[in-house]
């Protein structure tokens, strides 16, 4: 097993619920780039919705 920081242990012992989802981006060599997530829910994370 994983040991994990106190913050993320707190967090983790606090919360009612949380949501996870994988992050991804595709960026071509144009410079162009993609991003998506495998959720439902709207993603925000570094300044890319």
């Amino acid at each position: 097993m994983k040991e994990v920081g106190q913050i993320l242990n707190n967090h983790l012992s606090t919360s009612q619920s949380f949501l996870s989802c994988d992050l991804y981006e595709l960026k071509l060599k144009s410079g162009i780039s993609y991003y998506w997530a495998d959720t439902d829910a709207d993603v925000n994370y570094g300044g890319h919705t």
